[in-house]
């Protein structure tokens, strides 16, 4: 998000995202803002939008936002037959991608005629939760289970163990509604978004109540021919967009494109889906986990990833009012100021260091031109920074933030070799070409964190460091790899060179 706007209007614009259903455009919110007394360009707004994973573009400069695309969405939910006995309903990953995949799952609340189903805390094994939250990655699963307001405890645990045996988990008690409905193992919950801000879900029973297990019905057949729907549009949405940023946004984007024919009352449950499907699977992708082919490699560079004229246009938007044109600065602004406050902590003035990373040696008069203006941003930055900079409360994160930096100096400089060949990138090794990309991410997630969130704690900090330790040992393990496959890449280039000037001579 443009990092001009305040946290309030910031706030303000998450707000509307989250309530409005109806499209808008880019000028509305520009407007609302002037209103405000809050100046900003078109583009500048297009930006916010644009990489706002809760907002869809559509045709005309409209957009819809996920509130208004899911709000009425239905879906079906598959309890267990331990659910069905125990009397309670585990939502985990059952909701997505119709729900706001930022609040937890535990505090989602369903409804049943007119009412809101009690929530209540109950204590599972482990391995027996894990299959609740398998769609939002093997890697992110435990994260969201912590991430229950009943697993607190567990949280702790998982400091001084690998990982807890038990956990605590806000469940909905659906006893009643089990038990009035005589539901039975097969049977379906038609689930409807009625408030998507407020995460509430509307449920009723579908139950067959066959007398005969094998019997078949109409439902049934239609049910089949959605999970063939289902698995053609995914297949299809994999040329289309590729692998995405997460299998929460893989499934947002197919339900959205395909709403009419995808969220039916006779549709089956996502989970049941991939299970069945014998050309979808859960396939790694570098550290994560993405749906793909079946048995393929997820790759890292596809025609989905060819930028548009408009979107290069937004990118040089960004630096505009710092005076800092795109062609100079290779950076988001989180890595700029961490640099910046990299050397408040170390209490030295690191502007020559900060240029020479970002510019290289000044040896032209172009650059030398660059090399005053980008110091001028840093000055102005720094100063800045520094007004609202405590040494004091820095001193546990200064070492971790110092450290990522370091790491993604390392990292930058590589994806810099990389784009020096990167009309063949598509013949390098695709995994480690992922988990680099992946590495880029997570380090300015982690640097935001560390710049933005003044409510860190201690434990937070080490799981940082903990985590920083992987990627690092990650790293050295990828770049070797790439740099074998530039080296052998350069190698062919000279050999072409060669051979194409031994004919000339002939």
């Amino acid at each position: 998000m443009i990092n001009k706007m305040s946290p309030a209007i910031e706030n303000l614009l998450s707000d509307f995202i989250r309530i409005q259903t109806e499209a808008f455009s880019a000028k509305e919110i520009q407007e609302g803002f002037a209103f405000m007394g809050v100046n900003m360009t078109l583009e500048e707004v297009e930006t916010c939008l644009d990489v706002n994973p809760f907002v869809f573009p559509l045709q005309d400069g409209l957009y819809l936002t996920r509130a208004g695309a899911f709000t009425g969405a239905s879906f079906t939910i598959k309890p267990s037959a331990r659910e069905i006995e125990g009397g309670y309903l585990i939502t985990g990953h059952r909701c997505i991608p119709f729900v706001d995949s930022e609040q937890s799952s535990g505090t989602i609340r369903f409804s049943f005629d007119n009412e809101i189903l009690p929530h209540k805390e109950m204590d599972f094994p482990l391995r027996e939760v894990l299959p609740h939250f398998a769609l939002f990655g093997e890697e992110y699963a435990m994260q969201f289970i912590l991430s229950d307001p009943a697993a607190k405890d567990a949280v702790v645990r998982s400091f001084d163990e690998e990982l807890p045996q038990t956990v605590s988990l806000t469940v909905t008690d659906c006893s009643a509604l089990f038990q009035d409905w005589n539901f039975r193992r097969g049977d379906l919950l038609l689930a409807e978004v009625v408030d998507w801000r407020s995460s509430i879900v509307r449920i009723r029973p579908l139950c067959s109540h066959k007398t005969n297990p094998f019997q078949q019905q109409p439902v049934d057949q239609q049910r089949l021919e959605w999970y063939k729907v289902f698995e053609q549009r995914l297949l299809e949405s994999f040329d289309i967009y590729g692998p995405g940023t997460t299998i929460e946004e893989q499934l947002a984007r197919v339900f959205f494109v395909y709403k009419h024919e995808l969220c039916k009352d006779v549709s089956g449950t996502i989970e049941e889906a991939i299970k069945r499907s014998k050309l979808v699977g859960m396939e790694p992708y570098g550290v994560e986990t993405r749906l793909w082919f079946k048995g393929q490699e997820v790759p890292a560079v596809g025609p989905w990833l060819q930028p548009s004229d408009k979107s290069d246009e937004k990118d040089a938007t960004v630096w505009s009012n710092e005076q800092l044109n795109a062609e100079m600065m290779l950076w988001p602004r989180v890595i700029f100021d961490s640099w910046i406050v990299d050397g408040l902590y170390q209490k030295m003035n690191n502007e020559d260091h900060l240029v020479n990373l970002i510019l290289g040696e000044a040896s032209s008069p172009l650059n030398l031109l660059k090399k005053k203006r980008l110091q001028g941003t840093i000055r102005a930055r720094r100063a800045k920074l520094e007004s609202a900079y405590n040494w004091f409360a820095d001193f546990d994160r200064g070492p971790v933030r110092h450290r990522l930096l370091e790491l993604h100096t390392k990292v930058f400089a590589l994806i810099l070799e990389l784009d020096d060949v990167d009309d063949q990138l598509e013949d390098f090794p695709q995994q480690p070409l992922v988990i680099l990309t992946q590495l880029s991410t997570h380090i300015q997630y982690m640097l935001e964190g560390l710049l933005r969130d003044k409510n860190l704690s201690d434990d937070d900090l080490r799981a940082m460091a903990a985590s920083l330790e992987g990627m690092e040992y990650n790293f050295e393990e990828v770049s070797a790899e790439l740099k074998d496959a530039l080296a052998d890449c350069y190698k062919h280039r000279f050999s072409v060179v060669k051979n194409k000037d031994d004919k000339k001579k002939e």
